[in-house]
């Protein structure tokens, strides 16, 4: 045998070699498969142990959310300013409801500012139009306006009323300030000078338990333990008709509607009562109402019986 047979017969009985296309030896697959799954058990376990970090991190801020919460709830009876900087923490640092409630307690406390001056007591408080001004009626017989933000007075007293004010209302623009008292009158301020318009308004025959402001604030309506209400011009003083009756007891509450058309009162006889008051706007449209109850105007006798040194006018418009 040749040397050449000799190499040809070794390698078909023992030297074959495996190629990669033909088969992957057992234990290597085996090897590659437990890799794969201690791959993914690693995964796993790392993801768990970001989500078990996670939940226990919300706990923790959860739970010093809470501690600010309640420390602001405690310092709110003697530190508002420290009370309001926790629950502003507690809120950034986990906006729970209960960081929720306590700003919600803070803002609702029943006591922003203490407002002392008045002697007495106090019956009757409304802000101004544009919410910086507060004002108040009490049993001395004073009005006092308050700055809002400050709680302080401004100015000295508005002192007129000789006995309890039990009603005070602005205008529209905050100009004047109506009060009604257990003196039996109304009474017109202005107020940025504190000082009384024009004079007292009377008719009511005993306490004059509430006053208010048309919308248009040009008439004022008073209510009164007389059982009337009263309409007043606001510019003149004058009253504006017959009071407006019905109630059987005292007129403790008056409001004019939206449009200032009408009239609604409450009283002790059990009864809300509302009276039409419309009146036109326009001086013409004013006449014209008159008018059309008048049904005509003065003759020219009739001119010359009222007024025999003036010259005859046609007081209504033709048709």
């Amino acid at each position: 045998m040749t040397a050449g047979d000799r190499f040809l017969e070794g390698r078909a009985c023992g030297g074959a070699r495996v190629t990669g296309g033909d088969r992957t030896d057992p234990p290597v697959q085996a090897l590659t498969s437990a890799l794969a799954g201690l791959l993914v058990i690693a995964v796993i376990t790392a993801i768990t142990a970001v989500r078990f970090g996670q939940q226990a991190e919300t706990g923790r801020t959860r739970a010093l959310s809470g501690q600010l919460a309640t420390d602001s709830r405690a310092a709110l009876v003697d530190d508002l300013t420290t009370a309001t900087r926790l629950a502003a923490a507690a809120w950034a640092i986990a906006p729970t409801d209960e960081a929720r409630v306590t700003m919600a307690t803070i803002l609702s406390r029943p006591a922003r500012a203490v407002l002392a001056g008045d002697a007495g007591r106090v019956f009757s408080v409304t802000y101004g139009p544009d919410g910086t001004r507060i004002a108040s009626g009490a049993d001395d017989g004073t009005v006092r306006i308050w700055n809002a933000a400050t709680g302080r007075q401004a100015g000295a007293p508005l002192a007129g009323h000789t006995n309890e004010v039990f009603s005070v209302a602005y205008n529209r623009d905050g100009t004047r300030l109506a009060s009604a008292g257990a003196d039996g009158t109304v009474r017109i301020w202005d107020t940025a000078t504190h000082e009384r318009k024009g004079a007292a308004l009377r008719g009511h025959g005993d306490w004059v338990r509430s006053v208010a402001f048309s919308p248009d604030g040009t008439r004022l309506a008073s209510a009164g333990a007389d059982g009337t209400v009263r309409l007043w011009d606001a510019g003149t003083g004058e009253q504006i008709g017959a009071p407006l009756t019905g109630h059987t007891g005292m007129v403790g509450s008056v409001a004019f509607g939206p449009g200032g058309t009408r009239v609604a009162a409450g009283g002790a006889d059990g009864t809300v009562r509302i009276w039409d008051v419309a009146l036109p706007n326009h001086p013409a449209d004013l006449l014209r109402a008159v008018c059309a109850i008048a049904v005509r105007p003065f003759t020219p006798e009739e001119w010359r019986r009222y007024l025999p040194d003036d010259r005859y006018e046609r007081s209504c418009p033709a048709g």
